[in-house]
This record gives structure tokens, C-alpha cells and sequence, in this order.
């Protein structure tokens, strides 16, 4: 997914670039009439192309209110204006309003720049690019006059700095209200049906827009379309929409209410970043990623995961969300790419119960990097049949006690890093292999059982100077098999340890050690292998607190 995403945005970057390069090869090859006044315009015109471009005067002499003619006669031939050129009104502080004809097709950057007496603009139907930011400094601009709202959907707003991609042009609307063709003021925008494409910052700092509805005819909408909207409060998605572009809604702070399309797959970049008064949102049942900072900045509280959820991008939540539902713990354990935990500083739940004590399912065997870090009330952890535990898995989560069975393979870096509650952990493989910082900065640490006749692997080498990296093993006792206590004490990191001490084998037959077991703060019971039951059996041995029972 990420690549195809990667794959379509440089496609996008690849065709942006060659418009405009077309464009400017077009305006520097074709426009070979030295410049002309024609009524009260001056103008470039093209001999081959036959068409005009408006261009700036003499001594910034245009004032007053302006009509941009459809035509212009030169020379007993006719000429289409179709463009108003870079800088031709710029520095025209007597400039009050401007009435584009529907024949204009392009604006090119600074074009209205620094007309500080400027109050309304009407937009060409006809109109398909803006180059950048072309009201800088029109103060007092406060009307933008759009008579054909499907048509500027489709508008390339190119960034300011030209051609550069992913980068956000200075807001066209300014203070300007977006007006429709007889000046009234559109606060509540409905997109025309037939429209299938919301263009690049067609609507980017847009303040009179409140609500904003999108008919079910749109199948794109894209990137910064509404950014930047401080008075947007609602959206009205179409249910059948899979994508939507980046920082769509960026820094619309005053956003409260959003209804995301049902078949939506990808929530991108910053599409909600700094919408300060989003308090709920429900994710979409077939949601696959949510990308990097996606509602950083929102005061979500709480957020629901559905289980076709495959990816998470960087801090994709802000440090409010309090609470995270999931419906599926397997599927949440198959999650293949956590770039960054959503709980973090959050509790998890599985429906309407805490996630306390946690059993990783069956069939799972790898725990993906980050998975839970950060979960705050996370007490216990077994971890069943995982092998790999990944990367910051656990790191600075609530655990205080964790137990592995004998598939445990390898435990990543800084997986269980930070975790200042940790006091117990039990391993019964003999292949493990250590990762850095496995245990780093664990400040509660005091039993380590290894149920081993084989050292550990600690790699790469100088992982053995950081394993227990800043955790107290000094004041920690390790548990090894008797025939291991000499080997253990003769090897780091393990032999600093401030207790080596060997497990004795209990009177019973099946061999159980009788050492003090971890005791998950609910007093779950074990069978007499040192499983986990989830409840107490009719018959037979079962081990509570440490002490063998039977029934």
C-alpha cells in the first residue's frame, strides 16, 4: 500500500511539474508581440496561438472597477484573452474591483499582488489554473465571487514557490469570503453533483466555509482541499469515497463533526492535524492505514479499531486519547507496520474490558514493533506461542510481570525498555537471542527466572553492555537451573546480577520449580507446566500464587 501510495504521488509530482513546464514553455515561446495597448489594457499577444495575455502597465496605472474583455482586435486580427500575466495589476493600489470574462483560463503569480484597495474579484467560469498566491497584500479583499463552483473544483492551484511539490501555497482567500456569482456569501458549500474531483487547495483558507457537503459523484479530493478553513465545523462525506489526499483538513481547529466514508481505506498524512475541537470520530470498518500525525493535534479521547486496520503511521494520535477499542486482539497482533503505538499513554480495551492481564492469542508469533507501547494499566503478559517480539513492543507500558513459553525466539530492541513497573519476568526457551536495551531503564526489576541448560545469546556483542541498560540488576535476583548458577555468574551481562540462585525441582512428579512463580496482580492459576488456564479446572494440580493446589 505504501508503496503504490509513493508510487501515485510521484506520478502526481511527475505531471504537475510537466503542466507547468508546458505552461511556461508555452508563455516564453508564444507570446512574441511586444507588449501593446489595446482600449484600456496593455497586452502580450501570440502571432501563432492567436491568443492575449494581460500584462502590467506602464506606471501601475490600473484603477478603479476593471471588466477583462473576452477579446481584443490588433492589427485587423482578433485575440482570445485567455490569460492575466505574472505582476500585471501588482502594485496597483487603485484597484477596487476586477471582473475576469469567462474566456480567462489562467492567473498567473503576483497577478493581483499588492492591490491594497482591491475589495472583489469574480472569477472566470473558464477558469483552470492559478499560479500561487496571487492576492499577497490585498488587505481589503474581502469578496471572491465564484459563478461556477463544478468548474473551480477542477482548478491547479500551483504551489508559491512554482513548481516545487507538497508544498502549501500562502492562503488564496486570505480574509475573503468565497462568494458565489451574484456575491452572496457561501458558508454553507455543497460540491455540484456530477463533480468526481476536489483539486489541490481549491478551497485552502476559505473562512466563510461552515459546513461542507460532497456528493456521492466525487471519487478524489485532494491534498490541503480544506486546509486551513478556521470556521469549517461539519463534513458530509459520500459513502463509497476510498480516498482522500493529505492535510485535507489541516488546522481547522473549530472542525467538530466529520462522518468518514464507509469504504474509506487510507486516512493520510495530517489529514486532521491541529483540529483542536474534534472530540469523536468513527473509523471506517474497512480502514487499512492511518498515516503519520493523521488527528495529531484533535482532542480525541477515545478511538475504536476495526480489525482490517494493517498500518499505523508516527504519533497518528495526540497525547489526549485516553482509551483505544479493539474488537480483535489477533488482529491487532497482525497489524504488519507500527511506525509509532496509538497507546501511547492510553488504555487498551477489548470491547468494554481493560485489557489488565494479557494472553497473546494462538497463531500469533510475532508481535509487531511497537505494538504496545506506552499501554497504560497493561499488568501481565503472556506470551503464548510468540517467537519474535518486535521492536519497543512493550516499551514504557504499565507491565509488571511477564511470562514466555519455550517458543520464544528473540526479543527486540528496547522491547520492554522503560517499563519502570517491571519486577518479574520468566523465560522458558533456551534460544533466545537479546536485542539492545531489551530490558533497558526497567527500574523495578527484581526476579529474573531462566528455566535454561543453555546460555543465551545476547547480539549483536556489545548488546551485553546494554541489556539491563540503567535497570537495577545489582539488587536483582536471577533464577537459573542448578547445573547453569556457575555458568550464568561467569557471563555478562548476567553475572550482574547481585543473586544467582538455582531453582530446586518441587516433590511432585511432573518436575514443576518450585520457586517463587510471577503473580499477575488477578492471581491467575498455571497447570503444572507452567501454563496459563483461564479458569479454575473441575479436577486435578493447578498452581495459584505460587503454592500447588489440587481438586
Amino acid at each position: 500500500m505504501k508503496r503504490f501510495i509513493s508510487f501515485m504521488l510521484l506520478c502526481a509530482g511527475f505531471w504537475q511539474t510537466a503542466c507547468l513546464a508546458w505552461q511556461e514553455r508555452y508563455d516564453e515561446n508564444t507570446y512574441d508581440v511586444e507588449k501593446v495597448k489595446v482600449g484600456d489594457f496593455y497586452y502580450n499577444l501570440s502571432s501563432t496561438a492567436k491568443v492575449a495575455k494581460v500584462t502590467s502597465s506602464e506606471a501601475h496605472s490600473y484603477a478603479g472597477s476593471v471588466v477583462i474583455p473576452e477579446s481584443v482586435e490588433s492589427g485587423g486580427e482578433t485575440y482570445p484573452v485567455m490569460y492575466i500575466g505574472e505582476g500585471a495589476f501588482q502594485g496597483c493600489t487603485g484597484l477596487t474591483e476586477v471582473y475576469m470574462s469567462d474566456g480567462i483560463r489562467g492567473v498567473e503569480q503576483n497577478a493581483f499582488r499588492g492591490c491594497s484597495s482591491l475589495t472583489s474579484v469574480r472569477i472566470s467560469k473558464g477558469i483552470s489554473f492559478i499560479h500561487g498566491a496571487v492576492f499577497e497584500g490585498c488587505q481589503n479583499l474581502s469578496s471572491i465571487k465564484i459563478p461556477d463552483l463544478a468548474a473551480w473544483c477542477g482548478v491547479y492551484i500551483t504551489p508559491t514557490t512554482g513548481i516545487a511539490w507538497r508544498k502549501v501555497p500562502s492562503e488564496f482567500y486570505k480574509e475573503a469570503s468565497l462568494c458565489d456569482g451574484d456575491g452572496n456569501v457561501i458558508t454553507e458549500l455543497t460540491i455540484p453533483e456530477g463533480v468526481t474531483t476536489v483539486c489541490d487547495n481549491v478551497f485552502y483558507g476559505c473562512q466563510s466555509l461552515v459546513s461542507v457537503k460532497i456528493p456521492e459523484s466525487v471519487e478524489s479530493i485532494g491534498w490541503a482541499a480544506f486546509s486551513n478553513c478556521h470556521n469549517l465545523e461539519a463534513v458530509t462525506f459520500p459513502e463509497r469515497m476510498e480516498a482522500i489526499g493529505e492535510f485535507l483538513f489541516y488546522g481547522c481547529e473549530n472542525l467538530k463533526e466529520i462522518k468518514l466514508p464507509s469504504d474509506l481505506k487510507e486516512i493520510p498524512e495530517q489529514v486532521f492535524y491541529g483540529c483542536s475541537s474534534l472530540l469523536s470520530v468513527e473509523l471506517p470498518d474497512n480502514l487499512e492505514s492511518i498515516g503519520p500525525a493523521a488527528f495529531q493535534g484533535c482532542s480525541l479521547t477515545s478511538i475504536k479499531i476495526p480489525p482490517s486496520l494493517k498500518s499505523f503511521g508516527m504519533i497518528a494520535f495526540s497525547g489526549n486519547l485516553q482509551k483505544v477499542i479493539i474488537s480483535d486482539l489477533a488482529a491487532w497482533c497482525s497489524i504488519s507496520s507500527f511506525e509509532g503505538s496509538p497507546l501511547y499513554g492510553a488504555h487498551l480495551f477489548i470491547g468494554d474490558e481493560e485489557v489488565v492481564d494479557l494472553t497473546i492469542p494462538d497463531g500469533i508469533t510475532k508481535l509487531p514493533r511497537y505494538a504496545f507501547y506506552g499501554c497504560k494499566g497493561l499488568s501481565y503478559v503472556d506470551l503464548n506461542q510468540v517467537e519474535i517480539i518486535g521492536e519497543n513492543a512493550f516499551s514504557e507500558s504499565d507491565l509488571r510481570q511477564v511470562e514466555s513459553s519455550n517458543c520464544l525466539r528473540e526479543i527486540g530492541l528496547g522491547a520492554f525498555q522503560g517499563c519502570n513497573n517491571l519486577s518479574t519476568v520468566k523465560f522458558s526457551s533456551s534460544a533466545i537471542t537479546f536485542y539492545e536495551a531489551a530490558f533497558g531503564f526497567c527500574q523495578s526489576l527484581k526476579d529474573v527466572y531462566y528455566d535454561t541448560h543453555t546460555l543465551p545469546e545476547v547480539s549483536p556483542q556489545y548488546a551485553q553492555n546494554s541489556l539491563f541498560l540503567h535497570s537495577p540488576i545489582e539488587n536483582a535476583t536471577l533464577h537459573v537451573p542448578e547445573d547453569m548458577v556457575e555458568k550464568f555468574r561467569e557471563t555478562a551481562p548476567w553475572s550482574g546480577f547481585g543473586k544467582i540462585t538455582a531453582q530446586k525441582v518441587a516433590d511432585n512428579p511432573s518436575g514443576i520449580l518450585s520457586a517463587p512463580m510471577p503473580q499477575p496482580t488477578s492471581s491467575a492459576l498455571y497447570d503444572l507446566s507452567g501454563r496459563r488456564l483461564e479458569q479454575k479446572p473441575a479436577k486435578g494440580i493447578y498452581i495459584k500464587d505460587g503454592r500447588v493446589m489440587m481438586k
